[in-house]
């Protein structure tokens, strides 16, 4: 090496939210059109590409489950036929509540006009008017909305997942 030493970033405390902090913001969320998709990060764990990545042919509501084994592809907006890693598909069971509203919000994107509807087992549950998955930015906004209404500290997105599995362990 040339003498130089590589700059040390201090490493930062991230907040966690204890369960009530997630059903808070799952609350807040619901006056939000895409409040579902910050439901499901809080309750399921999973990561933002996983969610706006899931079909409805992965959206098992009689078994009160989703297969999460693609994701999207968030700054490009495309939808890959993989998760980030292999051990990262996985079948998540769902509680009640989110189901009823899964159902709900399917009923709803069947009645709203002009969804492109890509082949029928590829139909994205969460998307935009032209049929791409919903930008990240969208997501963003409700989701600090959300935290802010319900008096929650700032975090990333990526923070819910590690609240979850805090909560887990």
């Amino acid at each position: 090496m040339l003498g130089w030493k590589p700059i040390r970033v201090p490493r930062q405390s991230r907040p966690v939210l204890d369960r009530e902090g997630l059903y808070r913001l799952a609350k807040e969320a619901e006056r939000y059109k895409y409040g579902l998709v910050i439901r499901l990060l809080a309750f399921t764990g999973a990561r933002i590409g996983e969610i706006l990545g899931l079909t409805w042919d992965r959206v098992d509501l009689k078994r009160k489950s989703i297969t999460i084994d693609r994701s999207v592809d968030v700054v490009k907006r495309k939808l890959k036929e993989e998760t980030k890693t292999f051990n990262s598909r996985r079948t998540v069971i769902l509680d009640d509540e989110t189901v009823q509203k899964l159902a709900e919000y399917k009923q709803k994107q069947a009645h709203e006009q002009g969804i492109v509807q890509l082949k029928k087992n590829d139909r994205l549950v969460f998307q935009s008017p032209n049929g791409k998955p919903v930008k990240y930015n969208t997501i963003l906004y409700e989701f600090k909305a959300s935290l802010r209404q319900a008096g929650l500290p700032e975090m990333r997105i990526h923070d819910i997942r590690h609240s979850v599995v805090t909560i887990c362990l």
